[in-house]
């Protein structure tokens, strides 16, 4: 973590009670981001990162995307994901 980061950054835990909550937290969110063979990666015991590789045959799960697909199955109303992309890109100036 950057230093200036360390020196700011603040993080709070508190329990989730209820079960049908914390089955959903575990099962859609904890689980999505662990199955993410696209651009997830892995850190090594020297601090260092290696990107995963999906084995072959696999599904292809993004976890940015999964979740973005089960907010909308719960009623949440947004832009498609690659609109959005592309609209930060243009505020920064970058070519996509």
């Amino acid at each position: 973590m950057d230093a200036a980061k360390f020196q700011t950054a603040a993080e709070v835990l508190y329990p989730i009670e209820d079960t049908e909550l914390k089955t959903r937290m575990i099962d859609e969110i904890l689980m999505t981001y662990l199955n993410d063979n696209v651009k997830a990666r892995r850190m090594q015991p020297d601090g260092s990162y290696v990107r995963v590789t999906p084995k072959e045959g696999a599904t292809l799960i993004r976890s940015q995307s999964a979740l973005i697909k089960i907010a909308r199955k719960g009623g949440l109303k947004s832009p498609p994901y690659e609109e959005l992309i592309k609209k930060i890109g243009k505020k920064k100036g970058l070519k996509r």
